[in-house]
């Protein structure tokens, strides 16, 4: 089952991973709040950006009272067994179509993992990641940092196994910054796509607000080449 007009699956991991400022949490928050918007409820894990910041992404583009996001801020946990049993407690009563993860990096490293090393990434992925999608048909989004150099690669930065373990990789190429004044444009290229219902290559038009606009546009190309 596809949401968020057939870009992501329930019950499968996607990454968003590109470099600073290129709209890749501006788009998980536009896909969060379309699907409250389709009435459905999602959950927002958040250890990086922190309270004010999400809530200023999610008002600029146009979130109204009463359109109601579950987020938690910096749970800073280990993700042993019992912070599993807690997540899965919380996304069995919450039910959410989208469980939104910023970030990668931030969430091994609070819990001690290593995110250039396979082990620690795949621990992370098949406990805690995967089975909050299989188990409970959530669609898992991952907020990813590019690799540091921000060479063309399907990878974010960190081990490789980050690709291997999730089901579609979406890799988002800065072309214009957008602001709250200025409008911007990204590309966005599917770079895995596990099940092969996706779209490859989309144009993610910002639109300056109030609202914040975001629209994709699929192309039939990309400048984007993957290594």
């Amino acid at each position: 089952t596809l949401i968020c007009a057939d870009k992501l699956y329930l019950g499968g991991v996607h990454t968003v991973t590109g470099p600073p400022d290129c709209g890749k949490t501006t788009l998980a928050c536009w896909w969060m709040l379309q699907a409250v918007r389709a009435g459905q409820t999602v959950l927002f894990l958040d250890e990086e950006g922190g309270r004010e910041l999400v809530v200023e992404k999610f008002q600029a583009l146009g979130a109204q009272a009463g359109e109601r996001i579950a987020y938690i801020e910096f749970p800073c946990r280990s993700w042993g067994a019992a912070d599993i049993a807690a997540l899965a407690t919380v996304v069995s009563e919450r039910k959410p179509a989208i469980v939104c993860w910023d970030s990668s990096a931030a969430f091994l490293a609070r819990a001690g993992l290593d995110e250039n090393a396979a082990a620690d990434v795949t621990r992370f992925y098949a406990q805690v990641l995967i089975p909050c999608a299989r188990l409970h048909s959530a669609a898992v989004l991952v907020i990813d940092h590019d690799t540091k150099n921000s060479e063309p690669s399907r990878y974010a930065r960190g081990s490789g196994a980050k690709l291997a373990a999730t089901d579609v990789a979406y890799k988002v190429e800065l072309v214009k910054a957008f602001s709250k004044d200025a409008d911007g444009l990204s590309r966005l290229a599917v770079t895995k796509d596990r099940r092969g219902w996706l779209d490859r290559n989309y144009d993610a038009a910002f639109t300056a607000g109030p609202p914040l606009t975001v629209t994709l546009k699929r192309t039939s190309s990309s400048d984007f080449r993957p290594t």
